[in-house]
């Protein structure tokens, strides 16, 4: 489940303080941390399975005795339990798209559906288009996709936001770093005096002048300005580029005081105005040819000393000049050698603390040279297909999974200081992706028999990939399904199944379709597990999506735990029988829904009746406003969930729009790509937070969208947001 930023992400403990995740991420996201403003993490002993604001438990069961295990019971917790030990074994990575990890788990899911006797779900036609063309838009329409002939195959190819793993999407080429000391040349070595970061263009830069500009900060509201010049500065250049062909040498963070915490703030903390994208672009408009990113010593923040990576920035657009962070002991050096009074860093932070000015550096030039390369990341959703019979043949139910985690920990990481770890993600979600198989495996056999039911709807077993960076796969299936959407006749979501505790389960949407609550009660009531059934058809993962595109959809999550998105979420912790419980749950609900006559209409994505004014409290936990780290200051709700983390294309892409929301009643719609919010350009999600949390509820806000390559400009009034949302 994303942390994801959802919210990832993947979407975030609550998707909409989480990409895709139920806890969308870390306090900084999808190696995601691109942002130096401080944000709690998230308490997830806090976080209750009934999501506050949106509809208590339509139903709760009472536990019952759990069944005796015959052969076949223990033949298949057996066969769980090989699945999962395989999936989060440490030789799959964690399982991130643009791992080799990932990869094996896909081809391990195509072997097992083949195995078990199901055809393949996609035109491998379809999968050479989009192999030629690599960067084709997620969200444009291609409907020969679903309906290309020949051979057919179990992958469908999309292309994921960029692996945020150095080395995976995004490769380093060349990097050299030197400067003039005296009649020597002195060549750093990176990796240990600098590192190119994310944000980085390719450029090489001979000789260029250098500048301090302390900490690239224009803020109002503490009449704070590190761009002001000094009288006697000798670098005019053009009009409002003081920096002109020069490299600017940038602190991190913001002022500080005595104790290394921030002086713009009365607590300590880090303000909005220390975030690192806004101070690198600010840098770059005043002219800076270049830009050595710097820990001002002394900082009281456990960044202080980390020497950032590739992984710093990547996903981000890059910048338009080439950026590199320094250790401090090398930063302490150069400006040793290149200020007029060889003053070092320690002793410009402290002039930078008390105010804003540009230090001319005239001692020493500094040559540059950077090349990074980006690979778009290509992988893939895992389909195979149980055909259905008779007149029900053209239905389609899906059962749903995602089979990627987030690798590394370089994004979605609550243990930030345990990137470059595998996490192997044993709940989140090879526990549903085994039950994933094991369903496959056991309706497969169910369908094949003489005694099969002449009249059945078809089945589509989904895996999901790229659910932690937003929900990516999911949402790219239902824009290109294997049959119309509105064939799709409900949607069963299996994410986080291996962590049942007292018999407990959590199963939401159960109000999406006309009918499906007393239908889904029946089967709850007479399960032993103890089912907490709600409502809505809305949150942080792939159920999601379908709700939001018209399908029905039950989501069984068996809630969030200490090891959520740590390293630490492994294969031992699994309760086996307790995954098996749902899984034979959901094989029992799927028999009867395959050979219903009729189907649930459905309802809303919040489950609620058209018309029911309640409808309008759409679940808090789906807006991923905040896809980075905790929902920190922001009090507003807008309504989208972002479409893609990447970067790659300058504003916020937005995925999902949810109903009833400030969003919605402006008209914005899936695939519109907002470019300016009040006048300001939104580069990122990253850079469009701090607009959000400036804002109060009820505030009307101006936005432009591009739609089908023209701009337009809407209205929006924001609401609050439920802060008991978890």
């Amino acid at each position: 489940m994303p942390t994801r930023p959802f919210v990832a992400a993947s979407l975030v403990l609550a998707l909409a303080a989480g990409g895709t995740a139920r806890a969308q991420t870390s306090t900084q996201q999808p190696g995601t941390q691109t942002s130096d403003v401080q944000t709690p993490m998230h308490d997830t002993s806090a976080i209750a399975t009934t999501q506050a604001g949106t509809d208590s438990p339509s139903a709760q069961t009472a536990a019952k005795p759990r069944p005796v295990a015959d052969d076949a019971r223990i033949a298949r917790e057996a066969r769980y339990r090989e699945h999962i030990s395989t999936l989060a074994n440490p030789a799959f990575e964690g399982r991130a798209p643009g791992t080799n990890g990932n990869r094996l788990a896909a081809n391990y899911l195509e072997f097992w559906y083949n195995k078990v006797g199901l055809k393949p779900a996609f035109s491998a036609a379809a999968n050479q288009t989009m192999l030629a063309d690599p960067k084709n838009d997620l969200l444009e329409a291609n409907a020969h996709f679903a309906s290309a002939g020949g051979e057919r195959s179990y992958r469908q190819v999309f292309v994921a936001p960029l692996s945020r793993r150095p080395g995976d999407s995004v490769r380093v080429e060349r990097q050299t770093l030197s400067y003039v000391q005296g009649a020597d040349t002195l060549t750093l070595a990176p990796g240990t005096h600098y590192n190119v970061l994310g944000y980085s263009s390719n450029a090489t830069l001979t000789n260029a002048p250098l500048v301090f500009v302390g900490y690239g900060i224009e803020d109002d509201e503490s009449d704070y300005f590190s761009f002001d010049k000094p009288k006697d500065w000798p670098h005019e250049g053009e009009p409002g580029k003081p920096l002109a062909g020069r490299i600017a040498v940038l602190l991190r963070f913001e002022p500080l005081n005595e104790e290394g915490e921030s002086r713009l703030t009365d607590d300590g903390r880090f303000s909005g105005a220390s975030g690192i994208d806004g101070k690198l672009r600010r840098t770059i408009a005043k002219g800076a040819a270049g830009i050595i990113l710097v820990s001002p010593p002394g900082a009281k923040d456990p960044r202080t000393g980390r020497l950032e990576d590739l992984s710093f920035g990547l996903g981000e657009r890059p910048l338009s000049v080439p950026i590199v962070m320094m250790s401090e002991d090398a930063a302490d050096a150069l400006l040793k050698a290149a200020d007029a009074q060889g003053r070092g860093l320690m002793d410009l932070r402290r002039i930078a603390d008390e105010r804003g000015e540009l230090i001319d550096l005239p001692k020493t030039t500094l040559s540059l040279d950077v090349g990074v390369s980006r690979t778009p990341t290509v992988t893939d959703n895992v389909g195979a297909v149980l055909p259905g019979a008779g007149p029900l043949a053209s239905e389609w139910i899906v059962i749903g999974s995602h089979y990627d985690h987030v690798g590394y920990g370089y994004f979605g990481s609550r243990e930030p200081e345990k990137r470059g770890t595998i996490h192997p993600g044993a709940d989140d979600n090879a526990s549903g992706t085994s039950a994933n198989l094991l369903l496959a495996e056991r309706l497969s056999a169910a369908m094949s028999g003489s005694d099969a039911p002449g009249n059945r709807r078809s089945i589509l077993f989904l895996q999901f990939c790229a659910e932690e960076s937003g929900l990516n796969g999911a949402r790219y299936y239902t824009q290109r399904p294997l049959a119309p959407i509105a064939d799709h006749v409900l949607m069963v979501n299996l994410d986080m199944v291996g962590r049942v505790r007292d018999d407990k389960v959590e199963v939401t949407g159960v109000g999406t379709g006309d009918g499906m609550e007393a239908w889904a009660s029946d089967y709850f009531s007479r399960s032993h597990l103890t089912i907490a059934a709600k409502k809505s058809g809305l949150g942080p993962s792939d159920h999601n999506v379908f709700s939001l595109a018209g399908v029905p959809v039950m989501f069984f999550f068996s809630g969030l735990h200490d090891q959520y998105h740590k390293t630490t979420d492994t294969s031992d912790l699994i309760n086996v029988p307790g995954a098996v419980d749902i899984s034979d749950l959901v094989y029992d609900m799927v028999l009867d829904a395959a050979t219903r006559p009729t189907r649930f209409a459905f309802t809303s994505a919040n489950g609620r009746p058209a018309g029911d004014a309640s409808a309008q409290a759409a679940d808090p936990n789906a807006n991923s406003d905040q896809p980075v780290g905790g929902m920190g200051g922001i009090r507003v709700r807008f309504g989208v969930a972002p479409g893609d983390y990447s970067g790659e294309k300058p504003g916020v892409l937005v995925g999902d729009v949810f109903p009833d929301m400030p969003a919605a009643k402006a008209g914005i719609k899936s695939g519109d790509l907002m470019t300016k919010w009040n006048g300001k350009a939104i580069e990122s999600v990253e850079s469009w937070m701090p607009l959000l949390a400036s804002h109060k509820p009820g505030d009307e806000v101006e936005i432009v969208i591009v739609r089908d390559g023209a701009e337009q400009t809407v209205k929006a009034t924001l609401v609050a947001r439920d802060r008991g949302a978890r």
